[in-house]
């Protein structure tokens, strides 16, 4: 256990009152209150941001990179690479040209949109579904809390995870190579900064699924920069030559959008974390064999409701849907033809398998790690089974997992703690009570 995360860190310790909503709210059990203060079990956290959102002090908030001019200046050339949620952010007659030159007038060099990575994945995820080298059902690998979500809770799913970068990863091979080429620029002079409404991506840019190295170099929130493009707005024209992926492919800021795209026969949207879950309990269990294709978020809405937003995720919604109207509906044969040749050469594919993380690991010496367990089990009977989260862990059975590994003791539990003062108190009265009882024999003694 760890207090600070990578990720999601208490700021400011006097903000933490230790209220449990975060840890009652964590989908994988990766919070506990010690000690007054949240702290974070790393190896369980997926980076949904669930805490920061449910956090009524704000003393959980996303650490991501700030838009810090001499980090820039350490590459030869920069690129911003925008998420499509940006558009929704604005007022709906800001054309995303403009928005995009008003990102790049922040000092970025280049800016380039993170969903021409979705225009080939869409291209790629179509070609896929038309073969039979697949496992039923295949689950989007667009959000990578999804995908942590099951390498730490749903590891039989993880062949169903469609083998393919996501988005994001694309766009910044893809920009990094078009600027070295159009530019004569080593690709590694080239700095790539995501600008995100995401929490995860956040941390999968850090450690990325799937892939060795990622091909971005930070990550910037929405939230953070969001002041600076409205200022910036004032000031820039429209460009534009910068917006360049379809309709379709920035649909995909919103839930459903993915599968609207690729129009899978049978599918199902999931979006929200409780959701989410729920479906992928009813997939582990096998329910689905006859559905080809699963688009999971974990925020609600989709990327417009990730915790690093500004808009209100239902407008945001909307303004999507609005912005996606006015944009060409797909990319030109010529380009489609670009994205299926690069298919065919595994340009979309991932560097190696995603590994299971599995959330409950004891020890690496497997006797050790029956003892804990069978220690863990005995701890349990002793527990009420409330599941109250007074502790500071989300369940019983969890308190007693941390009691058998040695994070916490049982009178943690508030009611075990309350059998033992009273059991302390009785003791002490019944001491009390023999002493004058001693007393008043030598004083009748002495009589």
């Amino acid at each position: 256990m760890t207090k600070k995360h990578f990720l999601c860190d208490i700021v400011d310790a006097e903000k933490c009152k230790g209220c449990t909503n975060c840890v009652k709210n964590c989908p994988t059990e990766a919070i506990r209150v010690r000690k007054g203060t949240a702290v974070t079990i790393e190896e369980r956290c997926i980076n949904c941001g669930n805490c920061i959102r449910t956090c009524p002090y704000h003393a959980k908030i996303a650490i991501t990179d700030q838009l810090d001019i001499r980090r820039l200046r350490e590459f030869k050339y920069t690129i911003a690479l925008c998420t499509p949620v940006l558009y929704s952010q604005f007022h709906r007659l800001i054309p995303p040209g403009k928005i995009l030159n008003a990102v790049r007038s922040l000092g970025f060099d280049d800016v380039f949109e993170e969903s021409i990575g979705a225009d080939s994945v869409t291209v790629a995820l179509k070609e896929l579904l038309k073969s039979n080298n697949l496992q039923k059902p295949v689950i989007s690998s667009t959000c990578p809390a999804v995908v942590k979500l099951i390498q730490v809770r749903f590891p039989n799913l993880i062949d169903n995870i469609a083998p393919f970068l996501p988005p994001m990863e694309i766009a910044a091979k893809l920009a990094r190579e078009q600027v070295s080429r159009e530019r004569n620029i080593p690709e590694n002079q080239i700095g790539v900064f995501m600008i995100t409404p995401c929490t995860a991506k956040a941390t999968a840019i850090k450690r990325p699924a799937g892939i060795n190295r990622s091909s971005i170099d930070g990550a910037i929130s929405l939230i953070h920069l969001y002041p600076n493009v409205l200022n910036a707005l004032g000031s820039v024209t429209e460009d534009a030559s910068l917006q360049k992926a379809s309709g379709f492919a920035v649909g995909w800021a919103r839930s459903g959008g993915e599968t609207m795209t690729i129009n899978a026969p049978n599918y199902l949207v999931a979006d929200g974390l409780h959701n989410v879950i729920n479906i992928c309990e009813e997939a582990e269990m096998g329910h689905f064999h006859d559905v080809d294709f699963i688009e999971c978020h974990v925020c609600s809405g989709g990327c417009v409701g990730g915790p690093l937003t500004v808009e209100n995720p239902f407008i945001a919604r909307i303004m999507t849907r609005d912005i996606v109207k006015t944009l060409p509906t797909s990319l030109s044969a010529e380009a489609l033809e670009k994205e299926k040749k690069r298919y065919e050469a595994g340009y979309f594919h991932r560097d190696k398998p995603i590994e299971a993380q599995p959330a409950m690991f004891l020890n690496q010496d497997i006797a050790k790690a029956i003892q804990l367990v069978s220690r863990a089990e005995e701890i349990l009977k002793q527990l009420p089974g409330l599941d109250c989260s007074s502790c500071g862990s989300p369940s019983c059975r969890a308190l007693a997992e941390d009691i058998s590994q040695g994070y916490a003791s049982v009178t943690d539990c508030i009611f075990k703690l309350l059998e033992t003062i009273q059991k302390s108190a009785q003791e002490t009265v019944n001491l009390i009570q023999k002493e004058q009882r001693i007393a008043r024999k030598g004083k009748e003694h002495n009589q």
